[in-house]
């Protein structure tokens, strides 16, 4: 954009622990306003972290 570099994308990886953890921490918060799970929200109802 105008001459500069910008980033479209990124590659990452995580361990399987993290991933898990970082699911386990967040899988039943509730999102207030939709009286729903933020992960099904947010995560599209994820069931692992894959």
């Amino acid at each position: 954009v105008n001459n500069t570099l910008t980033v479209d994308g990124i590659d990452y990886f995580v361990t399987e622990r993290f991933g898990q953890e970082l699911l386990n921490s967040c899988k039943e918060v509730k999102f207030g306003t939709m009286n729903t799970r933020a992960i099904d929200f947010i995560g599209g109802g994820a069931q692992t972290y894959q």
